[in-house]
């Protein structure tokens, strides 16, 4: 391979499925790599720069080119120490890895740069999926378990970054108490409960459907059965339902009257419940 700016004997060492862990310069690594690792041309212990890419060579090209310049120990960007990346058109799975510096003279060097351990985003996403279920220093154990020094985290405080993430994508923000709040005002008369501590819960009731059963009540005579549906999954929350059968329709279908939404199983939330119906519809127990 022909460098314009530095010329060298190049040794070119060929089968390897990743960088190795010691990478010397005027070397060219030729990798095998694997549809779930080809991003593994990125992984090596220092800091680069990536500055373009470019179809090589111009007239007839067969691959597509990368430029990397190496960040040095201060973590500013020195183009005299580089890497050039070569990913066959043909085939994208075999990546050439060149290594040199750019000058022969000046004190660039691999060994004064940026050391940086690389995770490769296979081990970001185990990481992820593991935070979601448990503690990041019990997920960084885990992985150094299961995957050695190849595969693993950086170190510990990575996995504690990626829980500490999670948790704050799963918490509600200010935004959206703020729209829930608002949304409650436009829909007045539905929302018969907002409740976010101690136990969030709420209770929805149609202005017009507890009309709707008030007047069944005060026209007939029959026992009118209540149907409450409780405590099945949607999503995060659990949901369970009020329903009362209608005995003036001839075929005297189940309709639902109020829906309570909670994050607990606690009887104390649906003694709450309770509570509400109580107040809403005083005369309910008369008819069931």
């Amino acid at each position: 391979m022909k460098n314009e700016h530095f010329s060298a004997i190049w040794v070119i060492i060929i089968g390897r499925n990743k960088i190795p862990d010691t990478i010397e310069t005027n070397r060219i690594y030729r990798l095998a790599l694997a549809s779930n690792t080809k991003d593994a041309y990125k992984f090596d212990k220092y800091a680069w720069k990536n500055t373009r890419r470019t179809p090589y060579p111009k007239n007839n090209p067969e691959f597509v080119k990368i430029y990397y310049s190496c960040v040095n120990a201060d973590k500013k960007k020195d183009g005299r120490c580089v890497k050039h990346v070569f990913i066959s058109k043909v085939n994208d799975l075999d990546v050439l890895v060149c290594y040199f510096e750019k000058r022969p003279h000046g004190n660039c060097r691999l060994e004064n740069s940026h050391v940086f351990h690389h995770t490769p985003a296979s081990t970001i996403a185990q990481i992820d999926e593991l935070v979601s279920k448990m503690p990041g220093a019990t997920a960084y154990k885990a992985l150094v378990a299961t995957n050695g020094d190849v595969e693993a985290p950086r170190n510990a405080a990575q996995c504690q970054y990626r829980r500490q993430k999670y948790l704050k994508n799963q918490k509600i923000t200010c935004d959206e108490i703020k729209n829930l709040i608002l949304l409650s005002y436009e829909l007045n008369g539905f929302y018969k409960l907002l409740q976010p501590q101690p136990e969030a819960s709420i209770v929805l009731m149609h202005d017009q459907m507890k009309q709707q059963f008030a007047n069944l009540l005060t026209k007939t005579k029959e026992i009118i059965p209540p149907y409450y549906d409780t405590t099945f999954s949607l999503g995060e929350i659990y949901v369970s339902i009020l329903g009362y059968r209608h005995v003036m329709l001839s075929e005297k279908p189940i309709l639902p009257l109020a829906i309570l939404m909670h994050d607990s199983k606690r009887e104390l939330v649906h003694e709450r419940f309770v509570q509400i119906i109580n107040h809403e519809l005083p005369d309910l127990h008369k008819k069931s």
